[in-house]
């Protein structure tokens, strides 16, 4: 039964009072969906972008995750990318990323680097015309997110069994195209290991990284016999500028794995994205190193994140060392404008100073801006309300 079909069942029921007040409202928005024409391919390709939630509250430039098989790992992915990157201050672990999910036409062609038309009794009549789409890629898809949007200069390519194929073969082709690759159960069996045999990437002028997955139940077939023996040439022998994770997930096999598996590989790629405590604790000037050290790392400069910031400022004010509390705030509220969370720990300050009348001004600036946002975080608002009668009781109060 369609969503429509239900309505007048729902009417009947309302009129005695047996069903709950109903409002249909438009489907959650993960992205929006662009059309190309492709003069490479002599097709038209279809893409769909997700946006940063801070994207046009801000000014700011974004790295961009490049996501083969779209039409089918796009939500997901998309999904984990937003969850990663605001999912709570204290526990952000990944920066804001555009994702850029391409949809099918004829994956066996676009991600076969060679022409195969029947394997082990499976037939690929189209297969082989990687090389075609990776300059898709690189002469049309990739500048035209770089014009059409606010970017920086670090890409990622992630990809899934032949997607994963044609993630490893971008890297040995175009060392330079992608700063980091996630190859999700790569099948690295085409044609007996085509790959596996090829000169290897490298050296690198600059940093890469490669996570590489696979699922723990695929254990016994071509794909994990292949992948594992690649992941072992790379540590037997490892390549210059090339840093590798292989993760293999537990009670998975090719299919099951894929939303674990790029939830992990998301977050092995930027593990060293947050400082660590150590680092915050040592204050500003070793934050500015770090990030300085990561942004050579990631190939373009890495900002302070916002949640760097406010835990050096709320350690300042665990300690009572109020004006270097109030400074980080500060800086939190210059460098992240759109965000409620700087005003509203400037408040706490403020609050803490014995100033209720100051902590009331930065109480309502972060209700008003967390109020502005789409959607408003609730549980945010009803934090910065409950500060906010605080201070007004206390000032009423004197």
């Amino acid at each position: 039964m369609r969503r429509n079909d239900l309505a007048p069942v729902w009417a009947l029921l309302a009129t005695i009072g047996l069903a709950p007040t109903v409002v249909w409202s438009q489907p959650t928005h993960l992205g929006d969906t662009v059309a190309l024409r492709s003069e490479v391919l002599d097709e038209l390709r279809t893409v769909y972008v997700s946006l940063p939630a801070t994207y046009h509250q801000s000014q700011r430039s974004y790295p961009v995750l490049y996501l083969l098989d779209g039409n089918w790992h796009f939500p997901v992915v998309a999904s984990q990318v937003r969850y990663l990157s605001e999912c709570g201050a204290s526990d952000i672990i990944a920066p804001e990323l555009i994702v850029v999910g391409i949809e099918n036409v004829d994956r066996d062609r676009d991600f076969t680097p060679t022409h195969v038309p029947e394997y082990e009794g499976m037939e690929f009549p189209t297969s082989g015309e990687a090389a075609d789409f990776l300059q898709f890629l690189t002469r049309e898809l990739i500048p035209f997110i770089d014009d059409s949007y606010r970017t920086v200069d670090h890409r990622v390519l992630g990809g899934w069994s032949f997607g994963g194929l044609f993630t490893i073969y971008s890297m040995m082709q175009t060392p330079d195209l992608f700063n980091a690759y996630l190859a999700i159960s790569p099948s690295l069996w085409w044609e007996h290991e085509r790959l596996l045999n090829e000169p290897p990437p490298g050296p690198f002028e600059s940093p890469r990284r490669l996570v590489m997955t696979i699922g723990a139940e695929e254990e016994g077939g071509w794909n994990h016999t292949a992948v594992t023996k690649f992941a072992a040439q790379l540590q037997a022998r490892p390549i210059d500028g090339l840093d590798l994770t292989f993760i293999e997930i537990e009670d998975a096999g090719h299919n099951q794995s894929l939303p674990l598996a790029y939830y992990r590989a998301i977050r092995a790629l930027y593990s060293d994205w947050m400082a660590p405590n150590e680092v915050i604790e040592a204050g500003r000037g070793r934050i500015d190193r770090y990030y300085h050290e990561l942004s050579d790392q990631y190939g373009y400069a890495v900002p302070v994140p916002e949640q760097a910031l406010a835990n050096l400022g709320i350690g300042h004010l665990q300690a009572e060392r109020m004006e270097d509390a109030r400074l980080a705030f500060e800086e939190v509220t210059r460098l992240y404008a759109e965000s409620s969370y700087g005003h509203y720990l400037l408040g706490r300050v403020w609050h803490k100073s014995g100033d209720p009348a100051a902590a009331r001004e930065e109480y309502l600036r972060a209700i008003q801006i967390e109020s502005n946002q789409q959607p408003p975080d609730g549980l945010d608002l009803r934090y910065y309300r409950s500060r906010l009668a605080e201070v007004e009781s206390q000032i009423n109060r004197e």
